[in-house]
This record gives C-alpha cells, sequence and structure tokens, in this order.
C-alpha cells in the first residue's frame, strides 16, 4: 500500500512537471510567433520612403512679377507686392523656386496673356513636367477680381504617361482669392489652400498676400509619369477673375525595387524564430514518444 501511495505521488509529481513545462513551452511559442508576426508586419511595410521635391520652372511663360514693377492692361505699371519671394525660398514648409526670365518676370498671369484677344475669353499656359511617381501638387495662385463660387473660372488640369488625366477645378473663396484684400473675393479654406506670404500694403494700400494650394493627385500618378501641368484661365476679363500663377513644386515618392537591408534582416529573423519553434516541438514530441 505504501509502496503504491509512493509510485501516485512520483506519477502526479511527473504529470504537474510535464504541464508547467508545456505551459511554459506554449508562452515562450507564443512570444516567438509574435515576435516573428511584428518582424514580418515591419519587413513587407519596408522603410518609409522620403518623398522628392521638384520645382518646376515657369520662367519660359512668365509674363508677370509681382515684386518688381510690371504692366497689366486697365491699370498703371506698379509693384504690386514689394518684398516678393524670387529665387529658391520655402513657403508652407514647401521649397518652391520662383525663377526670373531674362525680363525680370516670374509668374504667368492671365490678364496679360490675355491681352492679346482682347482681354477676352480663355487662356492657357502648359508646363512640361516629366516627374515619375508624382503624389503632390504645390502652386502659387492668387488672382485679379475674383468671382465667389460655385462657379470655377480656373483649372489645372495634369497629364500623366499611361494616360492618367486630372482636372482640379479651383473655387474662389475656398481654393483660391485675390492677391490682396479688396471687395472681390479674400477666403481661403485654410486646409488645402493656406497663405504663405504677406505685405502690409500693396499697390492700392491695402493688405497683400500670397497663398499655396496642395493638390492630391489620384494614386494612377504614382506608377507613370506626370508629363504636364495646365492650367486653364476661363475669367473673362481684368474686372472678371483672372489667375496669376508664381510657382510650382511637385513632390513625389520614387519607386524602391530593392528591399532594403533591414528587410531581409527582419525575414531572416523571422524565419530564425519559425524553426526554433519546429526544433522545439519536434523535441517536444520525442520526448513524449519516449515517455
Amino acid at each position: 500500500m505504501a509502496v503504491r501511495l509512493r509510485m501516485n505521488v512520483s506519477l502526479n509529481r511527473r504529470t504537474a512537471g510535464k504541464k508547467k513545462g508545456q505551459t511554459m513551452n506554449a508562452i515562450f511559442d507564443r512570444l516567438i510567433l509574435t515576435w516573428v508576426a511584428t518582424g514580418l508586419l515591419f519587413a513587407c511595410a519596408g522603410p518609409a520612403r522620403a518623398e522628392i521635391m521638384t520645382n518646376v520652372d515657369i520662367s519660359s511663360q512668365a509674363n508677370f512679377t509681382w515684386g518688381g514693377a510690371s504692366a497689366v492692361p486697365g491699370e498703371a505699371t506698379v509693384i504690386r507686392l514689394p518684398g516678393a519671394p524670387i529665387g529658391p525660398t520655402t513657403l508652407g514648409g514647401i521649397p518652391f523656386n520662383i525663377t526670373s526670365n531674362v525680363g525680370g518676370n516670374q509668374a504667368w498671369n492671365g490678364v496679360v496673356a490675355a491681352a492679346s484677344q482682347g482681354g477676352l475669353g480663355n487662356v492657357s499656359v502648359t508646363f512640361n513636367t516629366n516627374v515619375y511617381g508624382a503624389t503632390d501638387v504645390y502652386t502659387l495662385i492668387n488672382t485679379f477680381a475674383g468671382q465667389p463660387g460655385p462657379n470655377s473660372y480656373v483649372a489645372l488640369i495634369f497629364t500623366g504617361s499611361a494616360g492618367a488625366v486630372y482636372e482640379k477645378d479651383l473655387i474662389s473663396n475656398v481654393d483660391i482669392r485675390d492677391y490682396n484684400n479688396d471687395g472681390w473675393t479674400n477666403t481661403i479654406n485654410g486646409t488645402t489652400t493656406t497663405n504663405v506670404f504677406n505685405v502690409p500694403v500693396d499697390n492700392w494700400g491695402l493688405p497683400g498676400r500670397l497663398d499655396m494650394q496642395h493638390i492630391i493627385l489620384p494614386t494612377a500618378f504614382e506608377t507613370q509619369t506626370l508629363q504636364q501641368i495646365e492650367l486653364v484661365d476661363s475669367g473673362s476679363s481684368i474686372l472678371f477673375q483672372r489667375a496669376v500663377l508664381d510657382g510650382i513644386t511637385i513632390g513625389s515618392i520614387p519607386p524602391s525595387a530593392v528591399p532594403e537591408p533591414s528587410t531581409f534582416a527582419l525575414l531572416s529573423l523571422g524565419g530564425i524564430g519559425l524553426l526554433i519553434i519546429d526544433l522545439r516541438r519536434r523535441t517536444s514530441f520525442s520526448s513524449v514518444s519516449r515517455a
């Protein structure tokens, strides 16, 4: 009887030890699996790719300057925004290069462009960009005699190399407004369009400004080249909204065809973790079979 009791106690201790060991093994396996899953998640996500900013040189089409004396049909030749940025500059956290041409102009003005057709009708300007993987476009656009929405009189058209086309209609008092605090259009949404430059007094004795638009392109442009950006101005005169474009910057994310070394390291660690679990289970199974 005493021998049987000692055998039962010994068997119970072995069983309890076995269960405790199995529980610890299960906890260890879960930790390993969590480590593997985390590593694979980071490996698949990969490192963040830095956005590349490309300045578009619009000086070849420039017919106007904010910061120098400039002639506009129907107005005096004056400086409209004294001290307006010229050359490489950062506005609203975005780098621009407001390049001058031989005439001392940096911007494209719809009033000036329409002068050859009596100031009336649609005018447009197109810039070749050739940026692969474009995701965002930043523009500096303000107006003369802006007309409140809901109708749009300015549009940006983006064309990709593989057929992607996107048109962004700009609404006054939402996306764009006049360059000064006059009685035409004076508000912006403050999100996709923000104020980036101010002067206390413009050519009319009013506060002057420049605003920046942020256009998010459809994802189709991420896998093709943004070839062109066209601005279409469908205002009708200096007294019925004309646009002024002062700068363009394109944000793009380059393709990442080859995994980073860190990605290989994470994948390797994941493989080692799975191998450890497999070996532990094989060892545990062999021990049970011998028992």
